[in-house]
């Protein structure tokens, strides 16, 4: 569907639909899809009547506009046999489209097994259909998602879906009893973004989430159940060129949790500042088929980040490493192969690292927070920590701070306090190295987890020398707040 949006009644732009498929391993694939029927599957010539709906454009308090849906020659309808349970091989495309762009006739051959009386299901726009042989894979799979959107109208995904029912096939010409009314399966939102200050900011990365985690970015309609059908996620949009003006997005809501829904934006600017906000749902919660746009741009909140203080003993090229626009420090390894050497001090806000190797963290009197869903320090291999004074790692929407994909060793003289979002699940105590400190043995000796009011000795798990070294694991701190805190004391005899 040609996809236009009338902001206030002022600017129309045209959203040119995303017409590309992809198979369900996310290849490229031909037109042609698999069938499912049996050896008499025939094909059949089809001219269906639909229509789009003419009242899908109210909204209220988070606001709406006119926002109009037409067809397009171009588009792709495919079709799913409820009454056999099968796809049917091929496409239909609109012809003969009225002039106010809201009728047609679906035409187009499919092949298939088919009889008068079934009932069909037509997928306007869906944008992910499977190339398997039906007997190969899982009929759910062809999907509506929503993952690749940069933020202009022309990636918005305009998904619909009608139904009909077959009056004849004699002759091998197929109709229905009724025109197919197609109703859409996401609403279009329009954000536009400000400072704390009222200056416009230059967006470059946008990630939204739901306070219910109420937003769907994949969509399977032929999946059995409300809840298969709904995977829910965030929404992460990168934008081809930074921008002040308006940005656009499909989003699918699962208005079963919607109600008093709260949306969180977190919008990074052209220079890498970041910027954090909220905003209420409307009354009721948000609703498919309607056109969201914010009056004014909606005021977001710079976040302050703060680098910290760091010695690059040993990395690759031997040269400081910039932050990423995540603000993230990928650090790799000298040669690709030997250790990474470094220092981190002082007071970091809102960043967090990366080694790609073995690597040797000194931590010396360091202070460190971050509110992403991410850890502070995260190893591929070995991560090895001098703890030296009194150190805190924060991460208070993720449930571990410091992980090794490896072994995660601890040397020095000092403390080291961590405080995660959880610990009843994934029990880690905050750290964790899944070679040597992890859920994955469940002896509940060996690490204690449930132990609450009592310090615990976790030498022999985590010391790099357990004959100099001794590590002491506080009890568990509730906070109250859904995160928990230890300290890891480590003392080192010469």
């Amino acid at each position: 569907m040609k996809k236009t949006i009338n902001i206030l009644s002022a600017l129309t732009i045209a959203a040119v639909l995303t017409t590309g498929f992809t198979a369900c391993n996310s290849e490229d694939i031909a037109a042609q899809q698999p069938t499912g029927q049996s050896a008499a599957a025939k094909t059949f010539t089809m001219s269906i009547p639909a229509t789009m709906p003419t009242d899908d454009t109210r909204a209220m308090a988070f606001s709406g506009t006119t926002s109009t849906r037409t067809f397009q020659m171009a588009e792709k309808i495919y079709v799913y046999n409820a009454t056999k349970g099968a796809m049917f091989t091929g496409y239909l495309q609109p012809a003969n489209i009225s002039a106010d762009g809201r009728g047609c006739d679906l035409t187009g051959t499919l092949n298939g097994t088919i009889e008068a009386g079934d009932e069909l299901q037509l997928f306007y726009n869906m944008n992910s259909i499977c190339d398997l042989p039906a007997d190969e894979y899982d009929i759910e799979e062809n999907l509506f998602y929503y993952t690749d959107q940069d933020g202009t109208p022309s990636s918005l995904v305009d998904g619909a879906i009608a139904t009909a029912k077959v009056a004849d096939v004699s002759s091998n010409v197929l109709t229905t009893t009724a025109t197919a009314s197609f109703q859409p399966v996401q609403s279009m939102f329009r954000f536009q973004f400000k400072d704390e200050n009222n200056n416009s900011i230059n967006v470059k990365s946008l990630e939204i989430k739901s306070m219910r985690n109420a937003l769907v970015d994949y969509y399977m309609p032929l999946a059995s159940s409300h809840d298969s059908q709904n995977q829910h996620g965030k929404y992460s949009v990168t934008l081809a060129t930074p921008t002040t003006d308006f940005i656009y997005l499909a989003i699918r809501v699962d208005e079963n949790i919607s109600n008093g829904d709260e949306l969180s934006f977190t919008a990074v600017d052209a220079d890498g500042n970041g910027y954090v906000g909220t905003r209420n749902a409307p009354a009721g919660g948000f609703k498919n088929g309607k056109y969201y746009y914010n009056t004014s741009a909606i005021q977001l909140t710079k976040v302050v980040r703060v680098a910290p203080t760091i010695t690059w003993t040993s990395v690759e090229n031997g040269t400081a490493v910039t932050p990423n626009e995540d603000h993230r420090y990928v650090v790799n390894a000298p040669n690709d192969t030997d250790p990474i050497e470094i220092s981190i001090s002082g007071t970091s806000i809102g960043y967090t690292f990366y080694f790609g190797r073995n690597a040797t963290i000194h931590l010396d009197n360091l202070t460190a927070t971050i509110d992403e869903e991410t850890s502070y320090l995260y190893g591929n291999r070995d991560i090895t920590l001098d703890i030296n004074g009194a150190n805190s790692v924060s991460c208070v929407n993720h449930f571990v701070s410091i992980c090794a994909v490896e072994n995660l060793k601890l040397t020095g003289n000092g403390t080291l306090t961590v405080t995660v979002k959880d610990n009843e699940y994934y029990k880690r105590c905050g750290i964790c190295g899944f070679y040597n400190y992890t859920d994955s043995d469940s002896s509940e000796a060996r690490y204690n987890y449930h132990t609450t009011i009592t310090e615990l000795d976790v030498t022999s798990q985590l010391a790099l020398n357990p004959a100099k070294t001794t590590v002491t694991r506080s009890a568990r701190t509730d906070n109250g707040d859904g995160t928990f805190t230890w300290t890891y004391t480590v003392v080192t005899n010469p």
